[in-house]
């Protein structure tokens, strides 16, 4: 009887240290991407096909580093997109960037080049160095949409509207600026928001009406195991973490991220970038 609780403990030991090594060492390394198709009857024809690449919290420290972000650069160029997508958190809050990183994300990000343009919203790691983090941005001609939107033109001369909503954990998040571009300007069909708290959705919709909403924040739980889960769900984020919803007439696609929150795990949830093709449905 004593062999057999010995053998027991010995294996349910075993067993728990496997996972607690494989999701510290090998299942927070790693790339995959996420593919999917987006169909709507508002994108203008012109823009059919076009290719999205969205990722969020890099969270830059000893944990997420370098070698990580050379692989995203090197998918995101072999997928050659026409407009690629941040959603905040580029450094860890806990972690002081020396002169010699904010170089290396300044020159690994100007080898990113798609056709229509790189930006990025803020996220509330970001707010612990603003500062540096829009310094990295200005020299990588990343454009930061803080509470601000640009208009996306192809050679037909039709139009896309991009929204960046900045930290609703920071309080600095407003959509209504965001909006007043519609206030006197009606004639763009398809808009995409781009927000880092997936919770801050409820202020949204149904009060405007957003064609494509893409988040980060969650990392879509980190840990994915039920129950369990709850427990790395980050604040504004606890509502929607998941990779994807449909609200009312709103895709959602939530990154799931590329470092990690707090404790440096991950499980059944591999560091991944998204990769959106987007089509009109007509």
């Amino acid at each position: 009887m004593l062999k057999k609780i010995f053998i027991l403990v010995i294996t349910i030991f075993t067993l728990t240290m496997g996972l607690l090594i494989y999701s510290r060492f090998i299942s927070t390394k790693g790339l995959i991407t996420k593919e999917y198709i987006v169909t709507n009857n508002k994108l203008p024809e012109s823009f059919n096909n076009l290719k999205i690449v969205h990722f969020s919290d890099i969270l830059y420290n000893k944990n997420s580093n370098k070698k990580d972000i050379d692989k995203i650069v090197k998918e995101i160029n072999i997928i050659e997109p026409d407009l690629v997508i941040f959603t905040g958190d580029l450094i860890n809050k806990n972690y002081k960037i020396s002169a010699k990183d904010k170089q290396y994300l300044i020159d690994i990000f100007n080898s990113i080049d798609p056709k229509y343009g790189k930006y990025a919203i803020l996220g509330d790691n970001d707010y612990s160095d603003i500062t540096t983090i829009k310094d990295i941005y200005l020299n990588s001609n990343i454009h930061i949409l803080d509470n601000e939107y640009d208009i996306i033109y192809n050679d037909n001369n039709d139009s896309i509207f991009l929204g960046g909503i900045s930290s609703y954990n920071k309080k600095e998040s407003d959509i209504d600026k965001i909006m007043t571009f519609f206030n006197d300007n009606q004639d763009i069909n398809y808009k995409i928001l781009l927000l880092h708290e997936p919770d801050y959705i409820d202020n949204i919709i149904p009060k405007y009406n957003i064609n494509l909403i893409l988040g980060g924040h969650s990392l879509n739980g980190q840990i994915n195991i039920p129950i369990i889960k709850d427990i790395f769900l980050q604040k504004g984020s606890k509502k929607y973490y998941k990779n994807y919803y449909k609200l009312e007439n709103t895709d959602i696609y939530i990154s799931s991220g590329i470092g990690t929150y707090k404790s440096n795990f991950r499980l059944n949830n591999k560091p991944s970038i998204n990769l959106y093709k987007l089509n009109n449905s007509n």
